[in-house]
């Protein structure tokens, strides 16, 4: 039994969102173009975007273009752009995965950078029984632009999959980037989801198995 692992932990199936259990572009990617196409970003978001990334020369780290947007305000939009178009793009065999690991006891956990915002919408539609994302800071009701640590990519979701209380030597994992490799490699059961090349590689090296999933829901499975 690893270090700080109790008896009493619950056995847990833990996934990736993008490119594992969302086919194509990243959740929040999209997200951004929607909030470009119906004019919530402006021209001064995207300039105070890039004065901070060429500051510190953060991409995926970087969210200033939220910097001053109405909270309630990008809840809402984020529940719309969700249900409207982000649903359709739900991987079935991901979903269906998701309904076999609670079946066998497991507690399902959707992890992503991904800001909670966004992804407690998506969160209702994927069958899993808790999200962990980014948490972006709020003063005054409005975005900072700045996020609260730790930041849930490569060791930052190995560091958030090492608090939780699950029992990680009963516990499986799905992710799809080379990233990914930190939190599957604590798991007991890792699992590749259509990976890449290098991250392919990894997993053909560390005797990981690869699953492909291709197929989008085009609707959703929770609560099946």
């Amino acid at each position: 039994m690893q270090e700080g692992m109790s008896s009493q932990n619950r056995s847990c199936a833990i996934f990736d969102l993008d490119g594992t259990l969302l086919l194509g572009p990243s959740s929040e990617g999209r997200f951004f173009l929607y909030l470009v196409y119906n004019g919530v970003i402006s021209l001064k978001h995207l300039a105070f975007y890039m004065f901070n990334f060429l500051l510190t020369w953060r991409l995926r780290q970087n969210k200033a273009f939220y910097r001053g947007l109405d909270a309630e305000k990008l809840d809402r939009l984020a529940k719309e752009f969700v249900e409207k178009h982000l649903v359709k793009s739900l991987s079935r065999e991901g979903l269906l995965q998701v309904q076999k690991e609670k079946k066998k006891g497991r507690k399902t956990i959707l992890l992503s950078g991904c800001p909670n915002f966004l992804l407690k919408h998506i969160l209702k539609h994927t069958g899993c029984d808790e999200a962990i994302g980014l948490n972006l800071e709020v003063k005054n009701g409005r975005f900072t632009g700045k996020y609260i640590p730790p930041y849930p990519f490569g060791r930052g979701k190995m560091l958030l999959v090492e608090s939780l209380p699950c029992d990680r030597l009963s516990s499986s994992g799905y992710g799809n980037h080379i990233s990914d490799k930190y939190f599957l490699s604590i798991l007991k059961e890792p699992y590749c989801v259509n990976p890449g090349i290098f991250f392919k590689a990894y997993c053909k090296r560390k005797n990981m198995k690869v699953l492909i999933w291709k197929e989008k829901i085009k609707g959703s499975l929770s609560g099946t």
